[in-house]
């Protein structure tokens, strides 16, 4: 009976860990392909819409100057014809160049190419596949045990601990101890001053 129970165990870790690997790879193909084809496209063309807006800032100021000096100038000829009429007629398109060329240098010297940067791909944290529960045992044993000490002189103690000890001296004046101790391990000191 437990070798039928260990085989319909290692068949659902098979499954669930084929299905985990599937998930795995349809999450990957859905988030490459929302980002190569939805992410990229957009960042590249606003990209290239700014480039292309930073390189005919200067035809964008000679239109905006010029287009509206013509017809006001085209107005006034219409209105009253005359040899000066037609002379600033034509020197208006000059005039919107040389603006255009003068503006379009002081904004370019303050528009530096900007290019905006496409985000990482993302990255899709993986299923884990199936793992079989561990199961955890814990055991504790305590050992007491105590020593008392007569002193007359300054010793150094050196005690390496193992398993769950307390260790408590009571002194008349101060020592030095080295020990090691465990995160488990209790250790009081007293230390107690005789006039």
């Amino acid at each position: 009976m437990a070798f039928i129970i260990e085989a319909l165990r290692g068949f659902g870790e098979w499954l669930l860990s084929g299905l985990s690997w599937l998930a795995n790879q349809i999450a990957s193909a859905i988030s490459s392909f929302f980002y190569n084809f939805f992410v990229l496209p957009i960042i590249n063309f606003v990209n290239f819409v700014i480039d292309r807006l930073r390189q005919k800032i200067r035809g964008i100021i000679f239109i905006v100057i010029t287009v509206p000096l013509m017809i006001r100038e085209a107005k006034r000829l219409i209105e009253k014809p005359s040899f000066g009429g037609v002379l600033k007629l034509a020197i208006k398109p000059l005039f919107g160049y040389l603006a255009s060329q003068v503006l379009g240098a002081v904004i370019e010297s303050f528009l530096k190419p900007i290019t905006i940067t496409p985000p990482p791909p993302p990255v899709i944290t993986p299923i884990q596949p199936y793992a079989p529960p561990v199961a955890e045992y814990v055991d504790t044993a305590r050992i007491e045990d105590s020593i008392e000490l007569s002193l007359r002189e300054m010793p150094t103690l050196t005690d390496s601990v193992s398993v769950e000890d307390s260790l408590t001296l009571e002194l008349a004046r101060p020592l030095a101890i080295a020990d090691s101790v465990e995160p488990t391990d209790v250790l009081l000191i007293w230390v107690e001053s005789r006039a």
